[in-house]
């Protein structure tokens, strides 16, 4: 996610408003009702952030 925000930074696609300040990273967090009827939809998102986030803190 950072290369991807230095990138849009840097086509100005993104300003920085407040560059002195940086926010913590606090994490994501997803909440689905039950695993057993999990839809496609969910199910892929939920891969997808295991694949290309990282898990441990930096």
């Amino acid at each position: 996610m950072e290369v991807i925000k230095e990138q849009a930074i840097e086509a100005e696609q993104l300003n920085r408003v407040l560059p002195q300040w940086m926010a913590r990273d606090s994490g994501i967090y997803v909440l689905y009702p039950n695993r057993r009827y999990l839809p496609a939809k969910v199910r892929l998102f939920l891969d997808f952030i295991k694949e290309y986030l990282p898990t441990e803190p930096r």
